[in-house]
């Protein structure tokens, strides 16, 4: 995406994920692969890092009853 200072003793290198139009990470570093690296990382983390909720919370549907957490033992 950009980058600075390529032919002196400290470029850096901002780079970017795409994924069709959309940028899903960003990374920058003193070397084209690093910043790949950081960019592939930081794509990752906003990826498996958000909170996805696929159950409900008894005290949230009015079943507390209903809720087991072990299996009863028959006697």
């Amino acid at each position: 995406m950009k980058e600075t200072g390529r032919f002196t003793s400290s470029p850096v290198f901002v780079i970017g994920i795409f994924s069709g139009v959309k940028m899903i990470g960003t990374g920058y570093g003193s070397s084209l692969k690093m910043g790949e690296q950081r960019a592939a990382k930081d794509a990752l983390i906003k990826y498996y890092a958000k909170e996805v909720k696929d159950f409900k919370l008894a005290s949230l549907t009015g079943d507390e009853e209903q809720v087991t957490f072990f299996e009863q033992p028959s006697l």
